[in-house]
């Protein structure tokens, strides 16, 4: 996991990973993630 960088979403903490991914991905369940929220 790489440092803290800005993902498709704004400010998620560790990116590339499902369950940070689906954190911050309950806002944007449109089909922008790889994790299938």
């Amino acid at each position: 996991v790489e440092g803290p960088q800005p993902d498709r979403v704004g400010p998620v903490r560790p990116s590339r990973r499902p369950g940070a991914f689906r954190t911050n991905l309950h806002t944007c369940r449109s089909g922008n993630d790889p994790s299938g929220v």
